[in-house]
């Protein structure tokens, strides 16, 4: 437990990854976690190499944090590594959630359908899309439209908005509030997009759908603290309220109750 101003708060990182660039990444990431106060996270697996890192670290894992959700990368042009995953992962009763990325695994709108199909043969629990635009195959830039359809076709699902739209986050935002089973991480944008034309955005779509948004560091691109520091202070240190929702309340109901 952390304290945010006088309020103690299970603080939950909604966005991680394994930090490949080290000798050890799974106790590199424990230890990144432990430094910052966190021990629930949503932890991202976006290839086969870090998909084998975490079964071959699962007990440690498991043993050193109190809870961890693990995601998975579906790519349909490519399913084996995802469905070997997500097989372990019902055979040992893990939950987990499903990554759509469309920039890493060329997704555009002639995908949808087949995508729809396919993740519906898994037991999974959210859908999570990439929706920072980079880069210029400008067929993969969907997330929203992605995003729209995946929460219609699964309604009883939850579609969680990675990045919460990037550079995009005031037209992710109004095209999606009705959706009511879209929810949105912060993790990125708010560390990368500092000082940019996108920060009053990015607090005005935080603090008017703070029921709906996450904190998140996307570590090791960011420290968790660091990522804590910049939104608190994207905020102007105001709504304790806010605080509760962003960093536990909001992702406990999405990823872990």
């Amino acid at each position: 437990m952390v304290c945010l101003d006088g309020v103690g708060i299970v603080m939950i990182d909604a966005h991680t990854h394994f930090n490949l660039e080290v000798d050890d990444p799974t106790n590199e990431y424990i230890k990144t976690l432990h430094e910052a106060g966190i021990d629930e996270a949503v932890l991202i697996l976006n290839s086969p190499e870090e998909m084998e890192i975490f079964w071959e670290n699962e007990d440690k894992l498991m043993a050193q944090l109190k809870s961890i959700h693990i995601v998975f990368l579906f790519d349909v042009k490519h399913r084996t590594f995802f469905d070997k995953s997500a097989r372990m992962a019902e055979k040992k009763k893990l939950e987990y959630s499903i990554k759509l990325h469309p920039r890493l695994t060329n997704i555009t709108k002639n995908d949808f359908d087949a995508i729809a199909k396919y993740i519906g043969e898994y037991s999974f629990r959210n859908i999570v899309i990439d929706s920072f635009l980079y880069g210029s195959n400008l067929e993969s830039f969907c997330y929203i439209d992605l995003a729209i359809f995946m929460a219609r076709k699964y309604p009883e699902h939850n579609v969680v908005m990675a990045h919460l739209g990037g550079i995009k986050v005031l037209e992710t935002m109004l095209c999606t509030r009705e959706v009511k089973n879209i929810f949105y991480d912060c993790a990125f944008s708010i560390n990368y997009l500092k000082g940019t034309s996108i920060w009053m955005d990015l607090k005005h779509c935080i603090v008017h759908s703070g029921n709906r948004v996450m904190f998140g560091s996307d570590m090791p691109s960011f420290h968790p603290k660091e990522a804590e520091k910049i939104l608190k202070y994207l905020l102007d240190e105001q709504k304790l309220d806010l605080f509760e929702c962003l960093f536990e309340k909001n992702a406990r109901e999405i990823y872990f109750n």
